[in-house]
């Protein structure tokens, strides 16, 4: 379901949204592994030449940090990723990830759609209804009708202390 809103929200409003859930941090605070790697992977760093945010989750300390482009900057209500990650802490406090991540994604598109001019409920129609998340998405790998798809991990190396 989350691939399927996040693939309508980049159709609708060109913004790439991704989220990387890593095991742990390592000896990072999660603010600043996920700043590190949004300039690796060019995905929500301040120079990213897109609209882009990356929402990076760390299981092993139920925590959770956004960063962004800004190109997409201009586009975000004020306080909306404090409110994202508020909504989300009890939800990952508790080890519900998949809440804690359906809920920010909500909370964010709640507060982007009406100053885009989309409603939230579209971004699931984005995708004709007879197509596969797996056939509309070229990151997710190709899978026997009896397993759901999944998304192709992208592996984090340890990331270099500056």
């Amino acid at each position: 379901h989350l691939e399927l809103v996040l693939t309508g929200l980049k159709e609708r409003t060109k913004i790439d949204f991704y989220v990387a859930t890593v095991d742990a941090t390592g000896d990072q605070d999660i603010a600043d592994f996920s700043r590190q790697l949004a300039t690796d992977w060019k995905i929500g760093a301040r120079t990213s030449t897109n609209k882009s945010l990356l929402l990076v989750v760390s299981v092993a300390s139920k925590s959770s940090f956004t960063q962004f482009s800004r190109l997409v900057q201009t586009v975000l209500p004020e306080g909306v990723l404090g409110d994202m990650g508020q909504r989300m802490r009890a939800h990952l406090t508790e080890g519900r990830f998949t809440d804690a991540l359906e809920q920010g994604v909500l909370v964010f598109l709640n507060a982007i759609a009406p100053k885009l001019g989309f409603a939230v409920e579209d971004l699931e129609r984005a995708i004709p209804a007879n197509a596969s998340v797996a056939e509309a998405t070229p990151d997710v790998l190709q899978h026997p009708a009896n397993e759901p798809a999944q998304t192709r991990p992208r592996v984090v190396n340890e990331v270099s202390k500056s």
